[in-house]
Parts: structure tokens; C-alpha cells; sequence
């Protein structure tokens, strides 16, 4: 998966909402919304029910073969990426070198933007 389509924001629901097609726990990753009645995307935002959506990290619920390759720092001005070797979801850990114990924890600083995927 390339990065992009990993950027693409994602939402989890979190609560019960009556007759809605989406159940809790379901992931809506249309760009735009989508309607909590019908099955296509509208112009409902649901970034604006934040006590029906949780907005997800990229990384959040990924199956290991849509995890990157390369990863980037945000905050890093030099602009470093880092080839991942393994990926550890269970401990959110990529593995630079493991022999080395070299990683990227995904945790590292959120709120700075933490690591991003890179093509």
C-alpha cells in the first residue's frame, strides 16, 4: 500500500447509532464521510461526531503486508527514512536492525506528527 492510500483518514465508530449500517467498531475510510444510512459516500463529515468516530492513526489496524517500507520522522529536519527490516505491530515497533536494536516505536511523539510512510 502506498503511502497516500495510507494517509487517507480514517475513522473508527465508537458508539451505537440507531439503524446505521455502520457497527461499532467498523472502520469508514471514505474520504468524504460516509452516511451512517446509506452505503455510499455523501457529504456527511464525520469528523464532526466526535462521540461517534474516533480518528485514527495511519498506522492503526493494519495488517502487516499494508505496513511501509520506509518511514520519515516528522520532526526530523534532515529529512532521515528509515528502511524497516520487520514490522512489530504488537509493540508498534519497525524494525531498522534488529540485530542492532535499532527501531521506530509509532508512539514516539504523536503529537509532533511522529512517523509517517514514505513511497
Amino acid at each position: 500500500m502506498n503511502a497516500e492510500k495510507l494517509q487517507i483518514p480514517r475513522y473508527e465508530m465508537i458508539a451505537e447509532f440507531p439503524d446505521s449500517i455502520i457497527n461499532m467498531g467498523d472502520i469508514v475510510t471514505c474520504r468524504e464521510g460516509m452516511s451512517l444510512y446509506l452505503t455510499e459516500c455523501s457529504k456527511f463529515d464525520v469528523s464532526g461526531f466526535p462521540h461517534l468516530f474516533r480518528k485514527m492513526d495511519w498506522w492503526e489496524k493494519r495488517e502487516l503486508h499494508e505496513m511501509p517500507k520506509r518511514v520519515m520522522f516528522v520532526p526530523d529536519t534532515k529529512g532521515d527514512i528509515f528502511e524497516i527490516e520487520e514490522w512489530d505491530m504488537d509493540t508498534l515497533v519497525g524494525w531498522v536492525d534488529k540485530k542492532e536494536r535499532s527501531c521506530c516505536y509509532l508512539l514516539d511523539r504523536p503529537s509532533v506528527g511522529g512517523y509517517v510512510p514514505v513511497d
